[in-house]
């Protein structure tokens, strides 16, 4: 299969702060030492993702909109809230919102509200893009920002997207080639892909 960095598969973060009124933007990247030790989180891994120590694993724990390392998604939104919010109380950040676009299961949405409380949020509030009531064409950014008229208590959100989908389209594509040569189907493969041209 083709081979992807993690930079190309990594989902993108916006982590929403009501109480400044301020968007932080960042990446699903994590780097860390090989005894388990933090290096770098988010978009500051994009400056030394070439330059690694031999030593250093670099990480993508969310892709295509999924946790695929929850272990490394717990301690990268940790830091990440920690970061733009400040170290959380006893009682934690309060309420947060998560807004997700890819649709998800049961056992996919769970990783994330889970993903949540561990970070620190009391409460979690879950969306996606089938949120009823919104006018068609509203921004997701819109959306967000609004929802802290309906939820009072809200203290922050983060938003779960990808703002090139085109990495995940050829992902995908690489895939599903290498699940159909796996699958005895390669000719099938081809013969639809040259269809498609």
């Amino acid at each position: 299969m083709e081979m992807f960095n993690p930079t190309e598969l990594c989902a993108d973060i916006k982590i929403y702060d009501y109480k400044k009124k301020v968007k932080y933007d960042e990446k699903s990247l994590i780097i860390f030492e090989k005894t388990g030790k933090i290096i770098k989180v988010g978009k500051e891994c994009e400056d030394i993702i070439y330059t690694l120590p031999a030593n250093s694993i670099v990480s993508s724990p969310i892709i295509l909109g999924r946790v695929s390392d929850y272990t490394c998604a717990e301690k990268m939104l940790k830091q990440m809230l920690c970061q733009y919010l400040g170290k959380s109380s006893f009682m934690g950040y309060g309420e947060g919102l998560i807004f997700i676009h890819e649709k998800l299961n049961e056992v996919e949405k769970k990783a994330y509200l889970d993903l949540m409380y561990q970070a620190g949020a009391k409460n979690v509030i879950y969306m996606d893009e089938s949120v009823q009531g919104i006018p068609e064409g509203t921004p997701c950014e819109d959306v967000i920002w609004a929802m802290k008229n309906t939820y009072k208590n809200l203290r922050f959100a983060v938003e779960i997207t990808k703002e090139q989908p085109m990495d995940y389209f050829r992902y995908s594509l690489a895939k599903l080639a290498e699940n159909c040569k796996r699958w005895g189907l390669e000719e099938e493969y081809n013969k639809s892909v040259m269809e498609k041209k």
